[in-house]
């Protein structure tokens, strides 16, 4: 071994060498000899299992290598990058169990080490910065969209061929070069050590070039973590190779550990740098309601106002949005909602649990504010307005990244609120083409995309909308229902519908008028009139009805809804335009409704009382809508 002198630090390079054979030997004695608590050598036996597998790819917990060696983990804290490719080379397999020789071979450089469970720093996308360039890190976020796996040359092999004077062409040994994995130029030294001086030329040998498979991802903030005043979601594009190259799909919640990077890019003859995130290791997150934790104290608070449960129900409906005026019926449909039902697994189909509202008015009567009202309480909620929602930002879609020029599977709203709310606004100026995934998405709670790959995409989203029926008002008299223009298709989704016409009311306006006066900023979004419960105990209240109480119904509500669910559909029989918009779904939205009802009193069973309520309330909502009237009715 040669020896010299590092003059920046004074470092003999022979120590240097000497004590990075010593922290791969401490990596190797941590593969052969960690123990869970089970006594199992876990990664050991990993190992095997990679190998036999023919994968590419070993995951280490931090926390486990941490609590074996420190040294050793902080060296791959400070310089992940560097520190991975010197012990995924030194990796030895003489201990294993046999295995494929040929195939650890082969596989060469095309092997790597993945890093999960590092908390120390954890980031949103928004949130990155120089100075945490090539550390490790943890981001977590929602997947917005996935590019296509495909091969990457991850070393250039490069050999130079060079003339001396008078002297016929002779060959240098292979250089391997790492290439950017966002650079288009194949990075690699254009002149030779060996014969600086001499006429040199360049040659790539494919062959001996090391590929891997890898794809890229868009990761975006989760809605509930965006700043005050922030617009739009921060995002950050993941580099994802080996193993990971199609282990996400749009919608995913995760944590990804790994290293920030960055790459030069011009733009108009300025040079700016973008940054990109090369993922080590990627962790799931289960949390459907975004990580709201219910404390003891949370629990025994809202289990109190169960000794009242007319009272809760009524202070819960009170408490949504109470700087709208009136609209009472719509509030009291809107709170089933958001504690909603739950699903049911039958043998040859799933019944959905999502109770989706419509509301159809004319303008001024406050959608938009129930909307927005919505969002602040709901445990996770994206909001959209039909009129500028393209089909990729309702559902989902194919579309080129700007940064990457990479076509990419993108999440839209349907997707990205997956295990929440989707709130449309205007939902009658949607494209014509969002319609069938709108419909997909409501009732089969996914979203099924055929390009690039064939992707299903979670779409469990309870969705609340709001429109205007044409010409943005109702007639006088006459067939209401004809007013509404949106697809039948997509009406036979929603449990309710509600349509409210813009009437002058004194007591309306008394009560804006009282409420500008009283508030200290005069914003027509944002006045409260004290409601019984804040914003943050609602999200609690819901996170609790839809996590804990699962209500079954009692054998007389089961009798009490056959009654009800076979007087509907005697009604049916009787107005056409009832009959077209119940189709065959009464039943389901009954049951939902009449468990939401029992939630919604913080009750573990479903009553008759329950049961009768849910029956009015539809009736209120389809006589609302003016569909109980026979064609003659509707003709005069």
């Amino acid at each position: 071994m040669v020896e010299a002198i590092n003059n920046n630090n004074n470092i003999n390079v022979e120590e240097t060498d000497t004590q990075l054979l010593s922290l791969t030997d401490i990596f190797m004695d941590f593969i052969n000899n960690f123990r869970d608590k089970n006594g199992v050598a876990i990664y050991k036996e990993e190992l095997e299992r990679v190998i036999k597998e023919r994968k590419h790819l070993l995951i280490i917990n931090y926390k486990d290598l941490k609590r074996f060696n420190e040294t050793l983990a902080k060296r791959i804290e400070e310089n992940p990058e560097s520190e991975i490719d010197t012990l995924s080379n030194y990796i030895h397999v003489e201990k294993l169990e046999p295995i494929d020789y040929d195939f650890w071979h082969t596989i060469g450089r095309d092997f790597t080490i993945g890093i999960i469970g590092y908390d120390d720093k954890v980031i949103s996308p928004s949130d990155k910065s120089r100075n945490i360039l090539g550390r490790l890190v943890t981001v977590e976020g929602i997947v917005a969209a996935v590019g296509e796996k495909k091969e990457f040359t991850l070393e250039r092999a490069v050999r130079y061929r060079y003339m001396a004077v008078k002297e016929v062409m002779q060959l240098s040994n292979i250089k391997r070069f790492k290439q950017d994995y966002l650079s288009d130029e194949p990075i690699y030294d254009k002149f030779c050590e060996e014969c600086n001086k001499l006429s040199v030329r360049v040659e790539f040998v494919d062959e001996e070039a090391t590929k891997t498979d890898w794809s890229i991802a868009i990761l975006q903030d989760k809605p509930e973590k965006m700043k005050e005043g922030q617009v739009s979601p921060g995002s950050l594009i993941l580099v994802l190779t080996r193993d990971l190259a199609d282990m996400l799909n749009p919608g995913d919640i995760v944590k990804v550990t790994g290293y920030l990077r960055t790459r030069k890019n011009k733009e108009g003859g300025k040079n700016s740098e973008n940054y990109y995130f090369v993922v080590t290791g990627i962790e799931y997150e289960e949390t459907p309601f975004y990580g709201i934790t219910l404390t003891q104290e949370d629990i025994r608070k809202i289990e109190e106002l169960r000794k009242n449960p007319k009272q809760f129900m009524k202070d819960f409906i009170d408490s949504i949005a109470p700087s709208v005026y009136g609209l009472q019926n719509i509030k009291e449909a809107v709170a089933l909602s958001l504690v909603g039902s739950y699903e049911k697994i039958l043998p040859d189909t799933k019944v959905r649990p999502s109770i989706h509202i419509l509301v159809i008015g004319e303008p001024g009567v406050g959608k938009t504010m129930l909307l927005r009202a919505v969002q602040r309480i709901a445990p996770k909620s994206i909001y959209v307005s039909g009129e500028s929602a393209t089909k990729v930002g309702l559902s989902a879609g194919i579309d080129k990244d700007p940064n990457t020029g990479e076509f990419m599977v993108q999440a839209g709203a349907l997707a990205l609120a997956d295990g929440g709310f989707t709130l449309i606004d205007e939902i009658d100026k949607l494209n014509p083409q969002d319609i069938p995934s709108l419909r997909e998405a409501m009732q089969d709670q996914v979203i099924t995309l055929t390009k690039i790959k064939k992707t299903r995409l979670n779409a469990r989203t309870t969705v609340i909308a709001a429109g205007n029926p044409k010409g943005d008002i109702f007639p006088a008299r006459g067939n209401i229902f004809q007013y509404i223009d949106i697809s039948k298709s997509i009406l036979t989704r929603f449990d309710l519908i509600f349509t409210v016409k813009h009437e002058l009311d004194r007591n309306k306006t008394r009560f804006i008028y009282d409420t500008i006066i009283t508030t200290d900023k005069p914003n027509l979004t944002s006045y409260m009139h004290n409601p019984p419960f804040d914003d943050k105990l609602m999200k609690k209240i819901i996170v609790y009805a839809r996590s804990k109480l699962f209500p079954k119904f009692t054998d007389e509500a089961k009798e009490e809804l056959n009654k009800v669910t076979d007087k509907l559909n005697e009604e049916a029989e009787k107005y056409p335009n009832l009959k077209r918009l119940l189709s065959d779904r009464v039943e389901g939205s009954l049951t939902r409704l009449s468990v939401a009802y029992a939630r919604l009193q913080l009750k573990n069973i479903v009553e008759v009382e329950d049961v009768r309520r849910a029956f009015d309330m539809l009736m209120e909502s389809l006589e609302s809508l003016g569909v109980m009237r026979k064609e003659e009715e509707e003709e005069s």
